[in-house]
């Protein structure tokens, strides 16, 4: 159950209902298991907000509350329930988040060592933002440059040796 603070509950809607999600919005933030508000909103710490936080219910923060920044959101937070896996889909998607990143940061740990065994640059598997922030944090650690590249959702990051 989703309770949006500071969005038009009409847009909302219009976007759950032409997407086909499976949400369901609630009128009060304490029945609610994930919060989604603005960011000019959440900068201003309402008690709402604050108490949300405060018991552990999951906030998410949009720049805007358009229809186009609701749907952008909508796609990706439900992305598993709208496009049911499929054969070539890789096999990250099928498991859990914890498990993702886990696999990811050992991707990330065998490209360092590929980089500093010789290789010019090693591309990785295209990884949600908080899991390409890890990997661009070991790249920094080993002395290694990084970069991301490529456009939501197939973003990857790059390890590559610094440049002198």
């Amino acid at each position: 159950s989703i309770f949006a603070f500071g969005i038009p509950k009409n847009t909302i809607t219009d976007v759950i209902t032409e997407l086909n999600v499976p949400i369901n919005l609630v009128d009060f933030g304490d029945d609610a298991e994930i919060f989604v508000t603005t960011k000019s909103h959440y900068s201003r710490r309402p008690s709402v907000i604050r108490r949300a936080e405060r018991d552990g219910t999951t906030v998410h923060v949009l720049r805007r509350g358009t229809k186009e920044q609701i749907t952008q959101w909508v796609k990706r937070f439900f992305k598993e329930k709208t496009h049911p896996q499929n054969i070539n889909s890789s096999n990250y998607e099928s498991l859990d988040q914890r498990g993702r990143s886990r696999e990811a940061i050992k991707e990330a740990e065998t490209a360092i060592s590929r980089v500093v065994s010789g290789e010019r640059r090693v591309e990785l598997t295209a990884q949600p933002p908080y899991v390409r922030r890890l990997q661009h944090g070991l790249a920094a650690r080993n002395n290694l440059g990084s970069a991301s590249t490529g456009r939501e959702p197939s973003r990857r990051v790059v390890i590559r040796r610094r440049k002198r």
